[in-house]
């Protein structure tokens, strides 16, 4: 599945063969977050869950659990409730800390969050704003319809808006300048910056990492430097 999701992110070799270790790394992480077994409980039911868990410190020490039986020691002092309002930490460890945590969380509500209705661009269960989403291809009746479906990292996805920036809301395919690398289409919202990474899909469902390796790409794109050429689509 990683030298897939290569093939899509990825314009050339170098990209390629990072990407396949840093997703062979999550999924090494993956494994032993199979077995964690989490019981939330919440000062209120609903959304964004995360932030309404009332035993956050019990969802940090798990996710210090897996860490380290994968080799990362984070100091304790340092995992905090804090360290995951900041979706993507600059501090590597304290990111992975950060996807474990929201990885944890997803997995513990499978199955009471999928028939939430949700309209908003964060995340219900974790408060993301996604970097990933991918246009599924859908068989109607008559005609085939395309639905833009946001993914977190944490697991959870939902249909949005095409066209509308998740993170503060703005609309219309004006307000977007568009960038290609690999296979992958990001739209940038000219009002606030946030870059949205999209592939396209057939069915119904795309893989777990998909999340992982669409954020790396959008590292990938600002570092390029392609953001401040006049390449824009």
């Amino acid at each position: 599945m990683a030298e897939k999701l290569a093939q899509v992110i990825c314009p050339d070799e170098e990209c390629a063969m990072e990407l396949k270790e840093i997703l062979r790394a999550y999924n090494e992480i993956e494994k032993s977050i199979v077995d964690v077994r989490f019981k939330p409980r919440f000062i209120k039911d609903g959304p964004v869950y995360l932030e309404n868990l009332e035993n956050v410190d019990e969802l940090l020490a798990l996710a210090l659990n897996v860490l380290g039986r994968n080799g990362i020691e984070i100091d304790c002092s340092r995992a905090t409730p804090e360290a995951l309002k900041e979706g993507f930490p600059q501090d590597p460890k304290l990111a992975l800390l950060s996807y474990v945590a929201r990885r944890i969380l997803y997995k513990s509500l499978v199955g009471r969050v999928e028939g939430i209705e949700w309209s908003g661009g964060r995340c219900p269960v974790c408060g993301l704003v996604p970097s990933a989403a991918v246009y599924s291809e859908r068989q109607g009746w008559i005609y085939s319809q395309t639905a833009l479906v946001l993914a977190c990292l944490c697991g959870y996805s939902w249909e949005y808006e095409s066209f509308k920036c998740p993170a503060c809301g703005a609309s219309s395919r004006e307000n977007f300048d568009v960038y290609i690398q690999g296979q992958v289409v990001y739209y940038k919202c000219r009002k606030c910056g946030h870059i949205l990474g999209t592939v396209r899909t057939s069915g119904e469902s795309f893989e777990k990492e998909l999340p992982v390796a669409i954020n790396y790409g959008v590292v990938r794109l600002v570092l390029s430097g392609a953001l401040a050429s006049k390449d824009v689509y």
